[in-house]
């Protein structure tokens, strides 16, 4: 079979797809116990709700702006791109959390 549905690749697909899960689920419990020991109760909602809009929106813009970042410059520099990002939005972020608690 052509394309991606190729069954030796089927394997490697499903342990990725199981393992990106169990990660998934260790991140989004410890983030949530963070959220909620750090925010106040009474704006812990509104925060929560931010934070799924933002989730949502993030996902819609990376759907749009996806074909046209890999028709312009290719995968493999899609994917430095990206890694660039989110290493930069993870420095600012520590780095924005140190500076306001300090």
């Amino acid at each position: 079979m052509i394309g991606w549905a190729n069954a030796s690749r089927m394997f490697p697909a499903f342990a990725a797809v199981f393992l990106f899960s169990v990660f998934n689920c260790f991140v989004s419990i410890s983030f949530s116990s963070v959220y909620q020991s750090e925010i106040e109760n009474q704006y812990l909602g509104r925060a929560m709700a931010f934070y799924k809009i933002f989730t949502v929106l993030s996902a819609v813009v990376g759907i749009l702006l996806a074909p046209i970042l890999l028709e312009t410059v290719g995968l493999g520099r899609s994917f430095v791109i990206v890694g660039i990002l989110v290493i930069g939005m993870i420095v600012g972020a520590a780095w924005h959390g140190r500076q306001r608690r300090a």
